[in-house]
């Protein structure tokens, strides 16, 4: 049986979906600056920025799948992380900044944490091992401060854990309200924290939905989120949904922005079915603008198609891996919109 779900009636400009009638100003000639003009790597896989450094994963390494890239100059300055099943080696990396400094890689499937804090100086490693709490099926983490692990289980329908000094506190609104077995695989999103204003994001990746969160003393409590009708089956249990997604394929925060990467099918019309495995041509050209209260400011349509987003809390840039038609490290100001 198919089944439209109207979550939320009147949200003006949500995603892709709007009317003319709730019009949004789109920019299209936004200047932007290429910061490394071709990164060698199959699929580059999350990128995160702090104070002038660029992490980067390159997804299908095995060896040195961190890679730190100064943004003054471009030039990378070290690597990290191997793949394998020895005791420092990761079978399934979980990446993430520590607010203190530093980056973090956790095993999703062991209790294995290191903590990578590269020395300006010298431009060489420092590395901290220690263990951590596993928790299985989770997709995503979060170092909120030292002692505070942020954990995404979409599987969940309180979605949210995090464990503050040994203290667990399960959080989070599903936005999925049906009961199917296959939510791990629906509720699949991005999750980021802004240390500076205290939000946290989530935005799904397979349907239109953004939420903001604020930390209260019982854990999360969210906000304001902004939901949008979508096309669903139900079949022996399971939701599927339609092939190509809806949702946002990339979240970043900035000082006053949530930036979502996405098609914006008024402008770049509807995207096609891959035609091979890592098939580029569909990639979005577009990113969503929103500001902490989640109305649409702007869209930029971007010349060229996007990959991976990620964002300055201290100011309103964004860095992003481009296809252009090489992988590219560049970097955009929002400042002016």
């Amino acid at each position: 049986m198919k089944k439209l779900v109207l979550f939320f009636a009147g949200v003006i400009g949500l995603f892709s979906c709007q009317s003319e009638k709730y019009s949004v100003e789109r920019v299209s000639n936004l200047e932007y600056e290429t910061i490394v003009d071709t990164i060698i790597s199959q699929m580059p896989g999350s990128i995160f920025y702090q104070d002038g450094l660029v992490f980067w994963h390159d997804a299908l390494s095995s060896t040195r799948f961190v890679r730190v890239v100064n943004v003054s100059d471009g030039y990378e300055l070290n690597g990290f992380g191997n793949v394998g099943n020895g005791p420092d080696e990761f079978t399934y990396p979980l990446l993430s900044l520590s607010l203190d400094g530093g980056f973090y890689l956790n095993d999703g499937n062991k209790p294995l944490e290191q903590l990578y804090s590269l020395n300006r100086s010298t431009d060489s490693l420092h590395v901290t091992k220690s263990v951590y709490e596993l928790i299985p099926r989770t997709t995503r983490m979060l170092h909120l401060k030292d002692d505070t692990r942020f954990y995404l289980c979409p599987g969940e329908e309180k979605m949210f854990l995090t464990v503050q000094k040994g203290k667990k506190y399960r959080n989070g609104v599903c936005p999925v309200s049906e009961e199917v077995s296959n939510r791990y695989d629906i509720v699949q999103g991005n999750v980021s924290y802004n240390a500076v204003n205290g939000k946290l994001v989530y935005s799904a990746i397979r349907f239109p939905y953004l939420a903001v969160y604020d930390w209260k003393s019982d854990g999360w409590q969210l906000g304001k989120e902004l939901k949008s009708s979508f096309d669903y089956t139900v079949s022996d249990g399971e939701m599927k949904l339609p092939v190509q997604s809806s949702g946002a394929m990339e979240l970043a925060l900035t000082k006053d922005y949530i930036v979502l990467l996405q098609r914006d099918r008024e402008v770049e019309g509807e995207s096609s079915a891959p035609k091979y495995p890592r098939d580029m041509s569909v990639l979005p050209h577009s990113l969503f603008v929103y500001d902490y209260g989640l109305e649409l400011t702007k869209i930029v349509n971007m010349p060229f198609a996007l990959l991976r987003l990620c964002g300055d809390v201290s100011s309103n840039k964004v860095y992003a891996i481009a296809v252009n038609p090489d992988f590219s490290l560049i970097r955009i100001d929002l400042s002016g919109l």
